[in-house]
């Protein structure tokens, strides 16, 4: 299994990157059918693709290459939710 980025994963999948990034990020997991492709790409079991907190993450089992492919929106959002948090944590 070689070095894969977001897009390289998606575009192999049929899939946006943005549907990848939220299944990264724990938000959403890949249909069955998708979870198929994304075992035919890379070669790690589709429940683990599908039910990472019973069989384990397969991103784990992936080398891939992450922070050079994240959108800037994404990185936005994670700034903001980061001084949210913050911002929250001193009002108590």
């Amino acid at each position: 299994m070689g070095k894969f980025t977001i897009k390289q994963l998606a575009d192999a999948a049929g899939v946006s990157t943005d549907t990848l990034f939220k299944a990264r990020r724990g938000v959403s997991t890949p249909r069955p059918a998708l979870a198929k492709k994304l075992e035919e790409i890379t070669g790690v079991d589709r429940d683990k693709w599908m039910y990472p907190n019973e069989m384990g993450s397969a991103w784990e089992e992936l080398d891939l290459v992450v922070i050079r492919s994240i959108p800037k929106k994404c990185i936005e959002c994670d700034l903001w939710q980061a001084n949210q948090k913050k911002a929250a944590d001193e009002e108590s």
